[in-house]
């Protein structure tokens, strides 16, 4: 997960939202002192450290999104919903619903610090019938699309024309369901 095993540095670039989700930590015996139950226990210290690193991995997969709140950890917040789009939890991750072909959602992106040259990654993770659309510039479109019984990970890489960038996430009149939608500049592995 992090690059040369550093608990204390980057993230390598293909860690997702998922990777961290499935992450469990052990159980570990003695979280408390074996009589004097308000004292810490000779194995908290090592929980508590396992919890602080999954919990900077998270922030880490979360400064690189440009897209705020691309996992739906705060509900809603931060998107523009059309139609009856919801949350639901599906394996303990909140989950956007799109169930009807004018459910959607999207997003509109400024790219701070913005280069022409720099190439980005879009990574959604989706179940369903539905597309997501990038669009960039006057009249650039990107589509990605998706039609499968369980959730995947498709990932396309693009260079920008401009600072701005819309993101619509939308159902297909099926059901769609998505568990995360990232837009990340590329960086090479250290």
């Amino acid at each position: 997960m992090y690059q040369n095993e550093d608990w204390n540095g980057s993230l390598h670039p293909h860690v997702t939202y998922q990777h961290l989700s499935a992450v469990v930590l052990p159980t570990l015996p003695k979280q408390r002192h074996w009589f004097m139950e308000d004292r810490e226990g000779e194995h908290y210290g090592v929980t508590q450290q396992f919890q602080q690193a999954l919990n900077r991995a998270f922030q880490q997969v979360e400064e690189q999104n440009l897209i705020h709140n691309g996992s739906f950890a705060n509900e809603l917040t931060d998107w523009t919903v059309t139609g009856d789009a919801q949350l639901t939890i599906f394996d303990e991750d909140p989950v956007l619903e799109l169930a009807h072909w004018d459910a959607s959602v999207s997003q509109t992106i400024e790219i701070i610090d913005f280069e022409e040259e720099t190439e980005y990654k879009l990574r959604v993770r989706g179940k369903g019938k539905g597309t997501v659309t990038v669009q960039h510039g006057e009249e650039e479109l990107e589509t990605m699309t998706f039609n499968t019984t369980s959730f995947t990970t498709q990932e396309q890489t693009f260079y920008f024309e401009g600072d701005t960038v819309d993101i619509h996430v939308q159902s297909e009149n099926n059901t769609f369901l998505v568990d995360s939608v990232e837009l990340i500049e590329v960086v090479e592995e250290e």
